[in-house]
């Protein structure tokens, strides 16, 4: 019955206010094919670890002197133009909606990943509280659906409040704002392949400090979905 009523509420919704592409505006679908075929994407070659671009190779440097903690990140769109619009649609402009299309757009990233546990990257509660939810949760969510796979979103937390990461920092000062700020439930997360899910990936420090979390608590490998790489 819930199922039902939600949606009945969406078919009512719909037919009161229609549906228009977030990026152009036409009526029609969220996300229309126009704008969805004219994404970037996150073209190869890329690091089979963090998945950023290289010139040669399978691994960047990076990666090659620092491991990071998650066997890897996937990313289908790079983070320009139509992409970065929808990701800060999303995660600042309180269109929640658009996660089903974009979760939908990134489950190609991981149907041939061990994965057993969806896991959105948290937010501090002060900070969810202030935006009304978390992106990340509704990516993974939406995730889980498509794929088929559990998912949690209490599995992993926020134990510390970091400042945000500007563009401008490089990778080592990331990685020292958000190392020890996450945390994970060993009974939730132990023995289990984890899929870490956020919406945009810049330097993985971020992915690699819950990835760091998540591996302490017990489980058996982490790997990390995003929609797009800066």
């Amino acid at each position: 019955m819930p199922a039902l009523l939600e949606r009945a509420s969406r078919v009512a919704l719909e037919l009161l206010f229609p549906p228009q592409c977030a990026i152009r505006g036409e009526p029609g679908a969220l996300l229309c094919d126009l704008c969805e075929a004219t994404l970037p994407l996150a073209e190869d070659p890329r690091c089979a670890f963090c998945w950023d671009d290289i010139k040669t190779g399978s691994i960047c440097q990076h990666c090659r002197d620092v491991p990071p903690p998650f066997a890897s990140v996937r990313s289908p769109f790079a983070h320009e133009d139509g992409a970065r619009t929808l990701v800060h649609l999303l995660k600042y402009d309180g269109l929640s909606s658009l996660a089903e299309p974009l979760a939908r757009l990134m489950l190609d990233s991981v149907v041939d990943t061990e994965i057993d546990l969806i896991v959105p990257v948290p937010l501090h509660p002060t900070r969810q509280r202030a935006r009304g939810y978390n992106q990340a949760e509704l990516l993974a969510r939406e995730l889980s659906r498509g794929a088929g796979v559990d998912f949690d979103a209490r599995a992993a937390r926020r134990v510390r409040k970091t400042k945000p990461l500007a563009q401008t920092m490089d990778r080592d000062e990331r990685r020292d704002i958000v190392s020890g700020a996450f945390a994970a439930d060993s009974g939730r997360v132990a023995g289990r392949h984890v899929l870490l899910v956020d919406d945009v990936v810049t330097t993985g420090a971020t992915l690699g400090a819950c990835s760091s979390g998540l591996l302490d608590a017990g489980a058996a490998s982490v790997h990390a979905v995003t929609f797009t790489r800066a």
